[in-house]
């Protein structure tokens, strides 16, 4: 019963910190890209 759990919690962990890092990369290449037009 426990085990399970724990696994769904660990998967859950590790796609909240993916989504974050995507949130987080996307935003600095969004960045980057209005940048180099403003140039």
């Amino acid at each position: 019963m426990f085990l399970p759990t724990l696994s769904f919690l660990i998967t859950n962990f590790e796609n909240q910190i993916l989504s974050y890092t995507n949130i987080r990369s996307s935003h600095v290449v969004f960045c980057l890209c209005r940048n180099s037009h403003n140039e």
